[in-house]
């Protein structure tokens, strides 16, 4: 990289990143107000249809890995998915039965969430030689950005209703295409002479990396943990509007978890260096379990808004663990392998079943749901208690 210009290419990929957080202000806190209120969906076909978003993945998440490698570089797979996304977000608007619905529901959602992990990836590739600038900044940025866009479109919601939350998202895929085009090229590097092979043997290669002591057990753990999150992100904003909670409310709510979040990461995380990652996703596991049963008692505002902090524990503690665990245990050629295989084919069906039943369950229980978010904290927390001293998780 030319000496002087290592700031603007942190400057273009920080923006696009902080574009999709925007746009996301729209989509996880108030998509699924719009499916039930403007598309007449079911809790249970909002939990259909987020759940195949998550099992989709398990079969872009691999080939699109595999497409990437095979371009001149990631730019090129983020405005293709951005260009994919501004399409589809307008056929969402236009489908009329819930089957087609569905259908451009799927389709947007892969498209979409399929550009987080590759912007992160890129924030932390073009910051890493910048001197005084470190990727949690710019995601620290990206989250600010996220409470802030929830807080606005729940104030447009309450005034104009839920086609406000479609016009946001339309408008924000809309800049994130545009701000695609300011990506700085990065062409993909590969070693002289070393001829691409095909993308299964490319597959069985990077999942090798599974045969780490104790990634297994950490990955399905905190994959548990993670997808206790699952009825939260798909009917919690529906169940409190139930409960005569006004949107601008709602998004209140949403935000007190992220600012938590953001303030973990900045200021407690580094703090928690010296302590091991299998002991952060034991207490992680502990709070979750207060959060999730917390909720599923309905409590007055003032606890909600408590629990909602526990946040920092149940979401943020569990990645700075996993990621730390992926650092120290998996050599540092494989650990991009370790973090996409491990998001694609472990998390995201788990988050997939964790979501298509918590449809049915936000119908059928209402707001006790939350236990079996609880019960998925349960389980992680049961597989790091079984695996504690052997795999590698009982030791420094």
């Amino acid at each position: 990289m030319p000496p002087g210009s290592s700031l603007a290419p942190v400057a273009r990929v920080g923006t696009h990143l902080i574009v999709l957080f925007v746009t996301m202000g729209a989509v996880l806190p108030f998509l699924p107000v719009w499916l039930a209120q403007e598309k007449g969906l079911s809790g249970g076909e909002i939990g259909l249809l987020l759940a195949l978003i998550s099992f989709t993945r398990v079969l872009s998440g691999p080939l699109l890995a595999a497409w990437s490698q095979d371009h001149s570089g990631t730019h090129v797979q983020m405005q293709a998915l951005a260009a994919a996304s501004v399409v589809l977000v307008v056929l969402y608007a236009l489908a009329g039965p819930p089957w087609l619905v569905i259908v451009a529901g799927v389709l947007f959602g892969v498209a979409f969430q399929s550009q987080l992990p590759l912007a992160d990836a890129e924030t932390m590739a073009v910051a890493e030689p910048v001197p005084r600038i470190h990727y949690a900044q710019v995601r620290a940025l990206a989250s600010l950005a996220f409470v802030g866009a929830s807080l606005v479109v729940g104030h447009l919601i309450e005034r104009f209703g839920a086609w406000a939350g479609w016009g946001w998202m339309a408008a924000g895929v809309a800049l994130a295409l545009a701000s695609s085009f300011l990506l700085p090229l990065r062409p993909v590097s590969r070693p002289s002479g070393a001829p691409l092979t095909g993308f299964g043997p490319r597959l069985g290669k990077a999942m090798r990396v599974f045969q780490t002591p104790g990634l297994m057990r950490v990955v399905i753990a905190a994959s548990l943990l993670q997808c206790a999150h699952g009825f939260y992100y798909g009917f919690s904003s529906n169940l409190w509007l139930a409960q005569g909670i006004g949107p601008d409310v709602v998004s209140a709510l949403w935000s007190v978890g992220v600012v938590a979040e953001v303030a973990f990461l900045m200021f407690l995380a580094p703090r928690l260096d010296r302590v091991r990652p299998q002991h952060l996703l034991l207490l992680a596991a502990l709070l979750s379990l207060v959060r999730w049963g917390g909720l599923a008692l309905a409590p007055p505002l003032a606890v909600t808004f408590a629990l909602q902090t526990l946040h920092a524990a149940s979401f943020a503690m569990v990645l700075v663990a996993t990621l730390r665990f992926v650092q120290t245990r998996v050599p540092p050629h494989q650990t991009g392998d370790a973090q996409q295989l491990s998001s694609s084919l472990v998390f995201a069906p788990m988050m997939g079943a964790a979501i298509l039943g918590g449809g049915f369950l936000a119908e059928a229980f209402g707001t006790a749901g939350y236990w079996a978010s609880a019960g998925l904290a349960a389980a992680g927390l049961a597989v790091l208690l079984v695996g504690r001293g052997r795999s590698g998780l009982g030791d420094a």
